[in-house]
């Protein structure tokens, strides 16, 4: 698999964490044509990006990045997921 395939299937997994859509991993590895260990080391790559963990929805059996309610603080706050594809691309461009 090349940089660019890797950086589809990162921007893809992202998308369907995103609009929680993701099933679950075996759904997905055979979805995206990865293994079980590609597909943990892509969630720990994406976990780092997005600054929030993905978790696993038992009742929904869907993986789905966790949604934080608001504080009050707007600092400490994230930011919403948005840009996906050229910040994905600038920030993996060096690690893939």
């Amino acid at each position: 698999m090349n940089h660019t395939e890797r950086t589809r299937l990162l921007i893809r997994m992202a998308d369907m964490f995103r609009r929680k859509a993701a099933g679950t991993s075996e759904e997905l590895q055979e979805r995206l044509g990865i293994s079980r260990a590609t597909f943990f080391r892509y969630i720990e790559m994406l976990e780092e990006h997005e600054k929030r963990p993905v978790v696993y929805d038992k009742t929904n059996r869907r993986y789905q990045f966790q949604e934080f309610k608001p504080t009050g603080k707007s600092e400490s706050s994230p930011k919403p997921f948005s840009g996906v594809g050229g910040q994905l691309k600038k920030i993996y461009s060096n690690n893939l």
